[in-house]
């Protein structure tokens, strides 16, 4: 695209995309300056429409986010480092280690438009022991929710699970009806080891 001004709007641009951008000062036909650049261009993450799905193959995807030291209550607001990590323990996966009384930690998903309504959501869930992957309970009060919101503020509990659930420490899929309808909504994962210096790793 040539453009003839001094600012521009270019539309048409994919979202989450790097661009090169090239620029000269004249461009009529027979007069031309030498083009400067490439100028680089990176779009924002948009809005996915379902069918939407994220292998964890690589950490942390492309538009997802992680919050350190976020309780529930409050949600998500520190944006950046976490102890949210991947493994390839299961070809692909996030994690998180339920250990160290007090840890907290949001991750959080790209935005989705469910306006059709209808929709669910899948997930893979286990619990490993963080030494040689074996079987083993969840500390009496470690949790992990699973949340969504519609407007950055108020986070909606699909389900929290914890000891009681006695999840394998092989994948169980899970799935949720999700009530949502709105245009924008953000999943939330949000793993908490509690107050209770609990044992269990």
């Amino acid at each position: 695209m040539v453009y003839n001004d001094d600012s521009v709007t270019i539309s048409g641009l994919m979202s989450n995309t790097t661009y090169d951008i090239y620029v000269r000062e004249i461009c009529t036909i027979g007069d031309s300056s030498r083009w400067v650049g490439p100028f680089q261009l990176s779009t924002t993450c948009g809005v996915y429409m379902p069918n939407y799905s994220e292998d964890f193959v690589s950490f942390l995807p492309d538009c997802w986010e992680i919050a350190n030291d976020q309780s529930y209550i409050d949600g998500p607001s520190a944006l950046g480092a976490s102890q949210w990590g991947g493994s390839t323990v299961f070809g692909g996966s996030a994690r998180f280690n339920l250990y160290n009384t007090g840890d907290q930690d949001w991750m959080l998903s790209p935005t989705l438009d469910l306006t059709a309504g209808g929709y669910e959501l899948v997930l893979d869930v286990a619990v490993q022991a963080f030494s040689g992957g074996g079987q083993i309970d969840m500390g009496s009060d470690d949790s992990v929710t699973l949340a969504y919101t519609e407007d950055g503020i108020i986070w909606n509990e699909l389900k929290t699970f914890g000891v009681s659930d006695s999840l394998p420490n092989t994948i169980a899929r899970q799935s949720f009806m999700i009530p949502s309808t709105s245009s924008s909504v953000r999943f939330g994962i949000y793993a908490s080891e509690g107050i209770v210096d609990d044992a269990e790793d």
